[in-house]
């Protein structure tokens, strides 16, 4: 990057006056693209909103997010032109009102993983892999595996997610504020080797979205209850020296410390200079050589204060039952953090405690089955004073109700109320609910994979009539319209959950009549107009609807004229659920007019008509089949309009085919084509 000169010139120059000058230029910066946003309150929503204001932002060659964090931080470090990616995110947070996501945090990404890892300021990190599901909002802290580890070195922001693609706001990406995109299945980012390595969830005030999870939680493979090192001591910095990201020379700096610095060492290693390096407890590597401590540092690594000098006394108690309350617990062998790991328990794991004993200063308990394990990670289970002869038994309700659900990420449990998370369900999936309870006044619903809560169920159908029909026989049916919608019920107000084509053959187990139309429930799942299959042909044809379900004729197509447009749940003011970009074909289904705005329907949620070009209504558009291409650029952007101005929406690799159904050309006078799938490429790097 450009200060990366800047700095290797200040460090080399024996001109005074020169490195003067060159010191004015390291401290500019462009203070372009304000913050336009106007805070709801919500702050998970607002960070992305703000974040969304800052797209295209540039390093000139500091930056507006380095100058703000040492002013906020009152350091003496100039980090207007230290790398940004962090401070960008805590800019973002510090806009949104949300404090604790940065107060008292690092600008280095390892650091601040760290810190999310430990929960300060109420700040949570989950691995990718371990089933935690991201939300707009949420932090991606990004890396590059290899045989040594994995190294977390970039931080971005979560703005969507959609399917199987996380799409990110990252500050310092190609030296600017840029849309990046990753696969939620791989954690790769698009077109390239470099991975989500972890997901950040700062502490939003209010936050009132739901986390979910897709299998167990996994937390770091570190103990727990185990320090990282027995290591712990201040010493002095003898020189001008520089702190790096790892024990090597060949690490990046992160910064310098002058010459009589304190500083305490927690960790110690050897470096790749034949000298002794010790880790700072604010993060980051110094050699030992340059301080008071010398290459000696502590001498032998001592022994963990939690290892006791003899075997711990067993003290037999009562028995009783505990529940693991954290996500990984240590089994050992014996008492103490020295003792081998003999198995591992989870969170929300029942166990006996059946003997105790102290060791290292912490509490210790003898498991029935075997091990010992740290009794601070373990809930007693309080036994009630009188048990009752007949435990009361929530009273439940055989039903048969079609639902959608309503909520982003919906958590299945194994039983009504608290039960433990097996399972997720998302916005939009269609649900069978076969059982009702009431725990603790709520209404929970069974299915086929679990308990569900159902304040987040839109329900569909009633409960079961006394002779239940026998969905088992059906009637068969074909597809006779080239396309038609399925959706979650009857009804054309209900969600298009998919299509079947011409031809298909359907099996309807239930029929019922809305707005004049007759509607069949097949047996795969879903609701399908009749109007458009072979059923009951030779009966008396059912009304024809005013809007044909068929999706092939009363749509509009047309273009996204905006940088970036917000993609909502319902027509209006609705959660912010996505995103188009510049130059994006939709197809509008529907629209409804709220508060004098006219809004469109997509497939992906509802957008503001003032920011879209619409072609004519009727049957659904062909398009132009334009010209198929190869790109011949190693890695090419692709950019939501025709030049280098546009944000970069993906990239594309060598040999990749192309189709361009138009071209235009830019104000620099390059030529541009766009392609069928959405965006922009240079026609320059296409053959």
């Amino acid at each position: 990057m450009k200060k990366r000169i800047v700095s290797f010139l200040l460090a080399v120059c024996l001109v005074a006056g020169l490195c003067s000058v060159l010191g004015t230029q390291a401290s500019a910066y462009s203070t372009d693209y304000p913050n336009t946003h106007v805070n709801t309150g919500d702050q998970r929503t607002d960070v992305v909103q703000i974040a969304q204001t800052q797209v295209g932002y540039a390093e000139d060659p500091g930056t507006k997010y380095g100058a703000w964090w040492q002013n906020v931080t009152g350091s003496s470090y100039n980090f207007t032109d230290a790398a940004w990616c962090v401070m960008f995110t805590h800019w973002c947070m510090d806009q949104a009102g949300c404090t604790a996501g940065y107060s008292g945090l690092s600008a280095e990404s390892s650091s601040l993983l760290r810190q999310y890892r430990d929960g300060k300021n109420g700040n949570a990190a989950y691995a990718f892999g371990s089933g935690y599901m991201p939300r707009p909002g949420d932090l991606i802290f990004v890396g590059t595996s290899s045989t040594s580890g994995t190294y977390t070195d970039h931080v971005g922001l979560i703005v969507s997610v959609s399917g199987d693609t996380i799409t990110t706001i990252e500050g310092n990406y190609s030296d600017k504020v840029s849309y990046s995109s990753y696969s939620l299945s791989t954690g790769r980012r698009t077109g390239s080797l470099r991975s989500i390595i972890y997901f950040g969830v700062p502490a939003y005030t209010n936050d009132t979205t739901t986390p979910g999870f897709n299998g167990p939680v996994v937390t770091e493979p570190e103990d727990p209850e185990t320090p990282s090192t027995g290591i712990n001591y201040t010493t002095k910095v003898t020189a001008v020296l520089n702190v790096r990201a790892s024990a090597s020379t060949t690490a990046s700096v992160l910064y310098s410390l002058s010459n009589g610095t304190e500083v305490t060492i927690v960790d110690e290693a050897d470096g790749n200079n034949g000298h002794r390096w010790g880790k700072l407890s604010s993060g980051g590597w110094i050699c030992l050589y340059y301080t008071t401590a010398g290459d000696a540092g502590s001498g032998t690594t001592t022994t963990s204060p939690e290892t006791p000098s003899e075997t711990p006394t067993e003290t037999p108690i009562t028995s009783y039952e505990g529940t693991v309350s954290c996500d990984v617990l240590n089994v050992r062998a014996n008492p103490g953090t020295s003792a081998v790991t003999s198995g591992t328990l989870y969170r929300g794991q029942k166990v006996t405690i059946t003997a105790t004993s102290t060791a290292g200063g912490l509490d210790w308990g003898k498991l029935s089955s075997g091990g010992w394990v740290a009794t601070k990670y373990i809930t007693r289970t309080e036994t009630p004073a009188e048990t009752p002869t007949t435990p009361e038994t929530p009273p439940s309700t055989t039903v048969d109700i079609s639902g959608t659900v309503t909520a982003s990420v919906l958590n299945v449990r194994n039983a009504p109320g608290t039960g433990t998370v097996v399972g997720a369900l998302y916005k939009g999936n269609t649900v069978q609910i076969t059982e009702t309870k009431d725990v603790d006044g709520k209404t929970w619903g069974k299915t086929s994979a679990g308990w569900i809560s159902m304040d987040y169920v839109k329900t569909t159908g009633t409960e079961t009539p006394t002779t239940p029909e026998t969905p088992s026989a059906g009637t068969a049916c074909t597809v006779t319209s080239d396309v038609v919608n399925v959706r979650s019920g009857a009804g054309t107000n209900n969600a298009v959950t998919t299509t079947v084509t011409k031809g298909t053959s359907l099996t309807i187990v239930e029929t019922t009549t809305v707005s004049g139309s007759l509607w069949g429930r097949m047996t795969t799942g879903g609701w399908i107009c009749l109007q458009y299959t072979s059923y009951g042909s030779g009966a008396t044809a059912p009304e024809t609807p005013t809007a044909p379900e068929s999706p092939s004729g009363g749509s509009t197509s047309g273009t996204v004229t905006a940088s970036v447009l917000n993609v909502r749940s319902t027509p209006g003011t609705g959660t912010v659920i996505g995103a188009c970009y510049k130059g994006q074909s939709v197809t509008i289904t529907e629209t409804q007019t709220v508060d004098g705005t006219v809004w469109g329907k997509t497939s992906a949620g509802w957008i503001s008509m003032d920011y879209v070009s619409t072609g004519s209504t009727g049957s659904t558009e062909t398009g132009t089949t334009g010209s198929t291409y190869t790109v011949t650029g190693s890695v090419v952007n692709i950019r939501t309009g025709a030049g280098t101005g546009n944000p970069v929406a993906t990239t594309v690799t060598k040999g990749t085919s192309v189709t361009i159904v138009s071209t235009a050309t830019a104000s620099d006078g390059t030529s541009w084509g766009q392609l069928a799938s959405g965006g922009w490429i240079s026609m320059d790097y296409v053959g």
